[in-house]
């Protein structure tokens, strides 16, 4: 078929669709719906933003994640180069998610005694100190592992208070309507921070060393501390009532018994942050003993797979509201389980940043996801509690690192892998036909 005659099919079959009235008005009345609906996904996305304290809020996560990606990414590789053990890393990843799980309801209940707004400069900037000290010690040439130890501990023991206080924050703002795109609107605020800091400080790490990578790290942290104090109101749904922090927590736990869609929830997330999140132990173990790409290819690895993350994030939070957010949520471990194990699989640095992506856009999902659905099933005054259970859930992560790590160091990176995912599907699978209460939420 010619050129000519292709063109001429094409204005035949033109005027025949502009002279059938029907099918016009149709297909026009078609477009205008899609049209309508589009402005109606952009507005879902943008009405997070109309809010000037969450635009702050928004620049705070993206300092604070630059700071604690390129802290994991920092970790990683320092702990892997004075150990040459996964499993040692695995240990350290364990100290600095440990406190979560002691430290995770106190901070909620004092979260909901405090004025948020006020209380984030405080503890944004305080979880800059232990980072630089690691630096000084480390251009000093004093740095020994139990110094690391150390301060990676009392890293772990500010993040339960600077998270909870966030994420609390956000709902604050933005109003229990909004709750979901604003969890996932700052989600996605995060993994931009996130993306840029892992890969900055990676090349720092392979151009300039760890002191100055670590000392980036604290800039940033101290960083999103400062531009809190440019927020101006607590937010339209902030807790009048205040308790004592002693009321706060008799107050949780006699909803965590009653209130059995909860007990469910940090059950369940306490299992997938076991089995699935684990997997960022053996990222640097993956870069370095499988890929051969060095800090500078981790770097990469955890910037790139962010992209994802992003698209994945500004979807969610452009679709408005989600009715079965239990039976997404699930579908969300079922797909997370599966990357997981096709990473295990993995053996070329292209594929393997291709189905981070897949796995980082499922675990901000499962975030933002089951800390909506944490604070949307608690009463109002109980939020950042709610909070504080979620940190308790993902405080069982060290035993998910030093499973994955003594795993890895028997058998094989991959191998550990294609286990913990395949742990996160049987367990999906599992509460999807067990727990109605999850499906129906």
């Amino acid at each position: 078929m010619t050129y000519t005659s292709t063109v001429e099919q094409l204005r035949h079959y033109t005027l025949d669709f502009m002279k059938n009235k029907r099918l016009f008005y149709c297909a026009t009345l078609h477009l205008v719906v899609m049209d309508q609906n589009q402005t109606k996904y952009r507005a879902a996305l943008l009405q997070i933003f109309q809010y000037r304290d969450f635009r702050v809020l928004g620049l705070n996560s993206i300092f604070s994640s630059f700071g604690g990606m390129g802290e994991t990414v920092a970790i990683g590789w320092i702990v892997l180069e004075l150990t040459d053990s996964p499993f040692m890393v695995g240990v350290v990843m364990a100290l600095k998610m440990g406190p979560h799980l002691f430290l995770g309801i106190v901070a909620g209940a004092v979260v909901d005694m405090v004025d948020r707004r006020t209380f984030m400069p405080f503890i944004s900037a305080l979880t800059a100190l232990p980072n630089i000290i690691i630096a000084l010690l480390l251009m000093a040439d004093l740095l020994e592992l139990w110094h690391l130890l150390l301060l990676i501990l009392l890293s772990g023991c500010l993040n339960p208070f600077s998270a909870t206080t966030r994420q609390s924050f956000a709902y604050d703002i933005v109003g229990p309507a909004l709750a979901m795109q604003g969890l996932a609107g700052l989600t996605m605020l995060s993994r931009v921070g996130g993306m840029i800091g892992a890969g900055l400080v990676g090349v720092a790490i392979g151009r300039s060393g760890l002191g100055v990578a670590f000392m980036i790290i604290g800039i940033a942290q101290l960083l999103s501390g400062g531009v809190m104090l440019l927020a101006k109101s607590a937010g339209q749904a902030a807790p009048t009532e205040r308790e004592s922090i002693i009321d706060n927590l008799k107050g949780f736990v006699k909803e965590i018994r009653t209130n059995k869609a909860l007990s469910q929830l940090v059950l369940l997330v306490g299992a997938v942050e076991m089995l699935g999140f684990s997997h960022m132990t053996l990222l640097p173990s993956l870069a370095r003993d499988v890929l051969k790409v060095g800090p500078e290819g981790l770097g990469v690895m955890n910037s790139i797979k962010g992209a994802g993350a992003l698209l994945g994030l500004a979807v969610f939070a452009s679709v408005g509201d989600v009715r079965r957010k239990g039976l997404l949520f699930l579908l969300v471990l079922h797909v997370f389980g599966i990357a997981i194990v096709f990473l295990g699989l993995s053996k070329t640095l292209i594929l393997t940043v291709m189905i981070l992506i897949v796995v980082s856009t499922m675990t901000a999902l499962s975030d933002v996801l089951s800390q909506g659905l944490m604070q949307l099933n608690v009463p109002n005054k109980l939020r950042g509690r709610a909070m504080g259970s979620w940190l308790f859930a993902i405080g069982t992560s060290p035993l998910g690192y030093l499973e994955i790590g003594a795993l890895a160091s028997f058998a094989s990176v991959g191998i550990a892998l294609m286990v913990n995912g395949l742990g996160v599907v049987i367990l999906a699978a599992g509460v999807t036909l067990v727990s109605s209460r999850i499906r129906k939420l």
